[in-house]
């Protein structure tokens, strides 16, 4: 479950942070959508960052 978990967060961050990064650069600076979208894109960078590397330490262990 946990691969299959990872996985899965990894697609959806592979999606959500290129979305987030267009429409940041269409969002109003200073506003309050132009920070969530900053925080969105920040934080499916890490959840991919980790999940790949997670991904990597699963095939070594193969």
């Amino acid at each position: 479950m946990s691969s299959q978990f990872w996985h899965n967060c990894f697609r959806l961050s592979s999606v959500v942070f290129p979305v987030a990064t267009v429409m940041l650069c269409f969002a109003e600076p200073g506003s309050v959508q132009s920070a969530l979208l900053g925080a969105a894109a920040v934080a499916s960078t890490a959840v991919w960052g980790y999940s790949s590397s997670r991904h990597k330490r699963r095939a070594l262990d193969d």
